[in-house]
C-alpha cells in the first residue's frame, strides 16, 4: 500500500531535520523541532489511514494467555480433599503455640 511506503520514505528522510542559523555572525546548524513535528504528524496521519484500512496487520494487537498453569486443574474430588485435608493440618501445625520441652 502506499501509505506504508510513504511512511518509510517521511520517517527516513532527514534532509529538513536541521537548518542553518546565524550566530554571533556564523552559520550553525540547528535542529528544525517544526520540520520534525510536521513529519511526525505526517507519518501519524498515514499510520491511522493503515490502522483503519488494516485492522488486522496495522491494528492494535494484545494477546491473551488463557492456559491454565493451575496444578489443581485436572485433580479428582478425592485428591483436592487430600490437599486440602493436608492444608488444614499444616495450618493447625503453623498456628499452635511452641511448647518448652521439659
Amino acid at each position: 500500500m502506499i501509505f506504508e511506503e510513504e511512511a518509510i520514505k517521511i520517517a527516513d528522510d532527514a534532509s529538513r531535520d536541521f537548518r542553518d542559523v546565524l550566530r554571533n555572525g556564523r552559520p550553525v546548524r540547528v535542529i528544525d523541532g517544526d520540520a520534525i513535528a510536521r513529519a511526525k504528524l505526517r507519518v501519524d496521519v498515514r499510520l491511522k489511514h493503515l490502522r483503519a484500512y488494516k485492522p488486522q496487520i496495522w491494528g492494535e494487537q494484545s494477546t491473551l494467555n488463557v492456559k491454565s498453569e493451575d496444578p489443581i486443574a485436572d485433580k479428582s474430588l478425592d485428591e483436592l480433599e487430600k490437599i486440602i485435608a493436608d492444608l488444614e493440618v499444616k495450618d493447625r501445625v503453623v498456628k499452635e503455640p511452641h511448647r518448652k520441652m521439659a
